[in-house]
């Protein structure tokens, strides 16, 4: 069996000579690494042929004057220094924050408030929770365009209700054609379609939570607040930053449901950044222009996206505090 184990080593690479990168997915991967790799290729070839070519030829175009089909002079950084002067580009971008986190602000809210009550309601929480997931189970396009009609200001569902109804308003108002209301009510509906997201991962971690913990912080006199704050939230932070990461990236790329709705109107109220590319690629013909929009927010969700992956490649488990710390609602 020695005799095995040395031809074995002799044919591998010393460990010392091998890359860090090799060292580190095979103490990743562990003893079954050959097998691993095996499977992870393909996959990487797939992706790079799908997501990969598309990026890095979209990042050459970028450097270079491209009208509609028509590969022009070679322009340099030209592309980006000119969306520093363009007063689109910087309001979309403050638009696309905007959006970004208020939605994602009421979706963490409300997310989290409908898992508890879920969790809290066992008897209800099944019938309760099919009608949550309902966004999900509508495609997105349906989903714009039925908000579409429900907020239309003449014959929309909404109004009829707070005019006729319940006659709060004397007349309703145009939501997706007046400037002061167009944005919040894209929140709205972006909201309304992402709280599925957050209210599955937040019952998933609620239900991973020991439940002893919360007898003892009841035993130390602790009232459901302070064992909200320190034994609930503690318990989701895993759960809570990958959600919110993973939702951040998704919206602040979204581009179907606000275009169905507004369009990026009206006057560019709702034009976030995805939508001012798309305007300068498609409906401009400046594809270099749109391509140099995109490319500079780029960084920005590789970023987001670097950080989400290290952190759940991390080995130790974030939803539990050290015993050694002891009781902390005290």
């Amino acid at each position: 069996m020695a005799a095995q184990h040395s031809v074995a080593r002799a044919g591998a690479p010393p460990i010392a000579a091998r890359p860090g990168w090799f060292k580190s997915s095979q103490r990743h991967l562990g003893q079954d690494w050959p097998i691993a790799w095996l499977f992870f290729l393909p996959t990487a070839l797939l992706l790079f042929g799908l997501i990969g070519y598309p990026f890095f030829r979209a990042l050459y175009f970028s450097f270079f004057n491209v009208v509609g089909t028509r590969v022009g002079n070679f322009v340099g950084f030209q592309n980006y220094t000119n969306l520093w002067t363009d007063d689109f580009f910087r309001r979309a971008i403050a638009t696309t924050i905007a959006f970004t986190f208020y939605s994602e602000l009421f979706k963490f809210i409300i997310g989290i408030s409908v898992a508890l009550l879920l969790h809290n309601l066992p008897r209800w929480g099944a019938i309760l929770g099919g009608i949550v997931l309902l966004p999900y189970i509508v495609p997105e396009v349906v989903r714009a365009l039925a908000w579409r009609i429900l907020l239309d200001p003449l014959f929309g569902a909404l109004n009829y209700v707070l005019v006729n109804v319940f006659h709060i308003l004397a007349k309703g108002p145009s939501y997706l054609a007046d400037p002061n209301t167009a944005l919040p009510s894209v929140i709205a509906v972006n909201v309304w379609s992402g709280i599925p997201f957050f209210v599955i991962l937040f019952l998933a971690g609620l239900k991973a939570i020991d439940k002893e913990l919360y007898d003892a912080a009841s035993v130390d006199g602790a009232n459901a607040w302070r064992r909200f704050l320190h034994v609930t939230l503690p318990g989701l932070r895993y759960v809570i930053i990958v959600a919110v990461l993973l939702s951040t990236v998704f919206t602040f790329n979204n581009f179907t449901l606000t275009y169905l709705l507004t369009g990026g109107g009206p006057g560019g109220a709702t034009r976030v950044y995805a939508i001012l590319a798309y305007e300068y690629a498609v409906a401009s013909q400046r594809f270099s222009a749109g391509t140099a929009v995109a490319m500079t927010v780029a960084p920005f969700l590789f970023i987001l996206i670097l950080f989400l992956g290290r952190f759940m490649m991390r080995r130790e488990d974030l939803a539990h505090s050290s015993a050694d710390e002891g009781p902390v609602w005290r």
